[in-house]
């Protein structure tokens, strides 16, 4: 790929190359950044003092500030703003800002915002919000999280907007972001205001109130700063 092609892709970056190198498979790098024999960096840039230890980059990536680094893979994706990627993969239009993503995570087509931890996790097509960890947990169906979640969120696709517990206390769907006690009063305005006809205002009531029960269910009904409780209590709750 030439400096001409990559200013075609990303038209902020300088007009010369001046202060870059084209590595050896294609992809370019900035001099201040550090890139290893081991790694392999094809029709992407590296840049920013950003560090590529035994890792792909390619596909039209972007790791700008960040470190990317054993065996990880970034493929189409951004990584950037003081970001770490370890023996992970973030993929197909993904996007990591100020965030970790480790421990053999995956994100794929989602967004992982500021000061995000992902550990032994997927993230497939959601948006995990900015001071967040998610550790052992699936995530997808266009999913809207925040906090901490050390089991995979309940998020439910319905025949309109998916919609699922986004925090302690709240839930999300499409951009309404609301308290569960909201969503209890109001789901069925709600979906009369967004055209929806009466047998899916129906159908939005069960999900809000299944999401409502497994909220109750792992202690996740309350407003930030409650402790969720444990599998042994609720397992203890179900033994009488």
């Amino acid at each position: 790929m030439t400096w001409n092609e990559l200013r075609e892709k990303w038209p902020d970056i300088p007009e010369t190359s001046a202060g870059w190198h084209q590595h050896t498979n294609g992809g370019w790098v900035s001099d201040d950044c550090t890139v290893d024999s081991a790694s392999h960096i094809s029709d992407s840039i590296v840049e920013a003092c950003s560090v590529v230890t035994g890792s792909r980059v390619e596909a039209d990536s972007r790791v700008t500030r960040s470190i990317v680094e054993a065996c990880s893979v970034i493929t189409g994706s951004r990584v950037e703003a003081d970001s770490r990627v370890t023996r992970s993969t973030v993929e197909a239009g993904s996007r990591v800002t100020r965030s970790i993503v480790e421990a053999g995570s995956v994100v794929t087509g989602s967004r992982v915002e500021a000061c995000s931890v992902i550990t032994g996790s997927t993230v497939v097509g959601s948006t995990v919000e900015a001071d967040s960890l998610v550790t052992i947990s699936q995530v997808a169906g266009s999913a809207h999280i925040r906090g901490l979640h050390t089991r995979s969120p309940l998020w439910i696709q319905g025949t309109r907007y998916s919609i699922g517990y986004h925090s302690p206390g709240m839930i999300a769907s499409g951009c309404i972001t609301q308290p569960l006690a909201w969503w209890l009063l109001n789901v069925e305005r709600c979906a009369e205001e967004h055209g929806y006809t009466v047998l899916q205002q129906q159908e939005y009531r069960l999900h809000v109130e299944h999401i409502a029960a497994w909220m109750r269910l792992y202690g996740y009904q309350d407003a930030p700063g409650t402790t969720p409780r444990t599998e042994g209590a609720a397992e203890a709750d179900d033994h009488g």
